[in-house]
């Protein structure tokens, strides 16, 4: 999780300041700045290509 993050950044590798806190939540969501983001929100968002979202709705029909 940090090496991608680092490569997101741009920079080589991950600074020893950062951590991550996992946590299941139950409906299928996950956790983000302290706060639930739902696949729905992501959906809504355009942050995916439009087939990378029909990827995920035909998945989630199933």
């Amino acid at each position: 999780m940090l090496a991608a993050m680092a490569e997101g950044c741009g920079i080589d590798k991950p600074s020893l300041a950062w951590w991550v806190t996992f946590r299941v939540i139950d409906e299928g969501s996950w956790g983000s700045r302290g706060g639930v983001t739902s696949i729905f929100d992501l959906l809504a968002s355009g942050v995916f290509t439009e087939a990378k979202a029909d990827a995920i709705r035909r998945f989630l029909e199933r």
